[in-house]
């Protein structure tokens, strides 16, 4: 398995995770929904943050040097640093979005919240696949992607 496809799977897990609160905001609120959505949301953030390692640890790192080594330059030179700051926006977004769903009891704005940062992250991981990881399936090969995923460096697995 290489680093693309494990990120892959991941956006795969949060877009089900997404569709699953997506149904939680609109039923109707009850304690159980909202102690089931900020069980969803603590998942989300574990596992975002283990996504974000994988990202910035080891995917980013092996491109920057893929594109030394090679002297070819990305098609757009700042996706990296644009990628980087989207995750820190992501991270902040789930973040409140954590905050609201564990105050007693819940905030009703928790909806909106949610729909916000799937937004966010969402687009995020349309960016990634529609511009980064194709340049990264052109630049690298199946052998580096899957040493990638083999030297996770202590990252771990879900």
């Amino acid at each position: 398995m290489s680093i693309i496809q494990i990120l892959h799977a991941d956006h795969a897990y949060f877009r089900e995770r997404f569709r699953q609160m997506e149904k939680m905001a609109l039923a109707r609120k009850s304690k159980r929904t909202t102690t089931l959505a900020l069980t969803i949301v603590k998942d989300l953030r574990q596992r975002h943050k283990t996504h974000l390692r994988w990202e910035a640890e080891v995917l980013f790192p092996g491109l920057v040097e893929a594109f030394r080594k090679r002297r070819v330059k990305p098609k757009d030179p700042l996706i990296l640093r644009h990628l980087e700051e989207e995750h820190r926006d992501v991270g902040r977004a789930i973040y409140l979005l954590d905050q609201e769903l564990s105050e007693t009891p819940p905030l009703p704005t928790w909806t909106d919240r949610f729909i916000t940062f799937r937004d966010l992250f969402d687009s995020h991981m349309q960016r990634e696949e529609e511009h980064l990881f194709p340049e990264a399936l052109k630049l690298l090969t199946q052998k580096e992607l899957e040493k990638m995923a083999r030297a996770n460096g202590g990252i771990g697995s879900y």
